[in-house]
């Protein structure tokens, strides 16, 4: 296995090829789909996701922080 380490604001990460990460967590029970491997259902999720993305409006930080009870800034 070819890995690389990279290290971004003093923390290390570890770089490696693709395929090697969807077979690792395809071994371990997390499930990482691939375009040609979506079923329509998930074709048809990812389509209402954006919709969804697209149609609605994104609420000001401060309107949010006094919705949530939270002080305004």
């Amino acid at each position: 296995m070819s890995v690389a380490t990279l290290t971004l604001d003093g923390k290390k990460y570890a770089i490696i090829p693709i395929e090697q990460y969807r077979k690792a967590f395809d071994q371990h029970g997390v499930r990482v789909l691939r375009d040609d491997e979506m079923t329509e259902q998930d074709r048809g999720d990812v389509a209402e996701l954006k919709r969804r993305k697209a149609a609605e409006k994104a609420i000001p930080y401060s309107k949010a922080r006094k919705t949530m009870g939270l002080k305004g800034k």
